[in-house]
Parts: structure tokens; C-alpha cells; sequence
């Protein structure tokens, strides 16, 4: 039998300040949510009525499509790693839950 007793040893985060997994998750979402309501706020400046109702609509769903992509790939790779780690017999690494 192999030894499962082996420990991966994990890259640092460092991005953008962040070096912790939850942060920096935190860090993205704020901005991703900043950027949304600046852009849906600022079609109030030169719409109004249906147009500007519709408008919006259409960013929001843009908008959300694209953080469910963002959070489907994120949570694809933490799968993977995890079934990864498993296969191998490695201790897991310090990443958040998928389910």
C-alpha cells in the first residue's frame, strides 16, 4: 500500500493584497457587485421609462450569467482538486466547500 500520509504543499495567495481563499472570493464579489450597480445606476442618466426598465433587465442578466459562469468554473476546480487529493492519497488543502 501506498503511503497516504503525504501532504500537498500549497502555493501562498497573494493577490491583490488577499492571502487568504475567503478574502479574496470577498474581494471579487464586491467588485463584480460595485461594478453592476455603478453601470445600472448610470443608465439612469440617460434613460427613462420602458427603455431604461428594459435596459436594465438586460444588464442584470448579463451580469449574473456572467458570476454563476465564474462561480460554476470555481467550484468545477475545487471538485476536481478535492476528487484529486483523494485519488492520490493527499491531505486536502485549505480550500472552501462546494456543496
Amino acid at each position: 500500500m501506498e503511503n497516504t500520509d503525504k501532504e500537498l504543499h500549497t502555493e501562498p495567495i497573494d493577490c491583490h493584497g488577499m492571502n487568504d481563499w475567503y478574502c479574496l472570493t470577498a474581494l471579487r464579489d464586491g467588485m463584480y457587485n460595485n461594478l453592476s450597480q455603478s453601470i445600472i445606476a448610470d443608465m439612469d442618466n440617460y434613460l427613462s421609462g420602458n427603455e431604461l426598465e428594459r435596459e436594465r433587465m438586460e444588464k442584470i442578466t448579463v451580469f449574473n450569467t456572467i458570476k454563476e459562469i465564474t462561480q460554476y468554473r470555481e467550484r468545477y476546480l475545487i471538485r476536481r482538486i478535492n476528487q484529486l487529493e483523494k485519488a492520490l492519497g493527499i491531505k486536502s488543502i485549505d480550500l472552501p466547500d462546494t456543496d
